[in-house]
């Protein structure tokens, strides 16, 4: 099955706050025929939102690198990961990067989602993964499998996943002090409003992380890219 989430910008669709006074929306499609004419879409002039939208996906972005899997839980109970093995062993066989996004919120079977995608399914890098700050089992299972996190601050402070900036400091010493590997990112600067440097800031302002701790997380991210695996695999 293929899921891609695509941008454009009708509001016939779950809207996400404006863009330069446009509506951003996702459309999720399983057919990639269907999918191409909105690719094509993104392509125009008047619609272009980031900076990558502007290629020929259907012949630069062939060159696939990684999978990245994420939504709402189908009918907001508890998600069963394991029903995703199959597709993330074949993107891993096909030699991609994984990417799951769990472990931002709720709560207790949150944390078991988390849990269960560590174990299960070994993705080279969560997105988020707040969650793993209130269990040190779980933290050192992360950090023994080299799985990187994205952390989102800002993010994370919008949606209330993070209560105060008390709370990000907390996690973020937390991981520091369990050495769980992180990196900073922003969940999408378009729809947050911030860029990494915003990011960094606030952390630094905050007492989250130190100078040295900040260019160790911007390190990781560059070493848990997963373009940067391709070009050197291919080199």
């Amino acid at each position: 099955m293929n899921v891609v989430a695509l941008r454009s910008h009708t509001p016939d669709n779950r809207a996400f706050p404006a863009v330069d006074g446009r509506m951003a929306r996702v459309d999720i499609f399983d057919d990639m025929a269907a999918a191409e004419p909105h690719w094509r879409a993104l392509e125009s002039a008047d619609n272009l939102v980031t900076p990558y939208q502007n290629y020929d996906f259907l012949k630069f972005w062939q060159r696939h690198v990684g999978v990245d899997i994420a939504g709402p839980r189908p009918g907001g109970a508890r998600y069963d990961y394991t029903q995703i093995r199959e597709h993330v062993e074949l993107a891993r066989d096909a030699g991609l990067g994984v990417t799951i996004h769990v472990g931002e919120e709720g709560g207790a079977y949150g944390v078991d989602e988390l849990g269960e995608v560590v174990e299960a399914l070994r993705p080279d890098r969560i997105g988020h993964g707040i969650l793993a700050a209130r269990d040190p089992d779980l933290m050192a299972t992360i950090r023994g499998a080299d799985i990187t996190l994205e952390i989102c601050p800002t993010s994370n402070l919008l949606t209330k996943a993070l209560a105060d900036e008390d709370a990000v400091r907390e996690v973020f010493r937390t991981f520091v002090e369990h050495g769980v590997p992180f990196t900073i990112a922003t969940d999408g600067p378009e729809m947050m409003r911030t860029h990494l440097r915003d990011e960094f800031e606030l952390l630094g302002r905050i007492g989250a992380l130190d100078e040295e701790e900040l260019r160790t997380a911007n390190e990781r991210g560059h070493e848990a890219s997963f373009l940067g695996r391709r070009a050197h695999a291919q080199a």
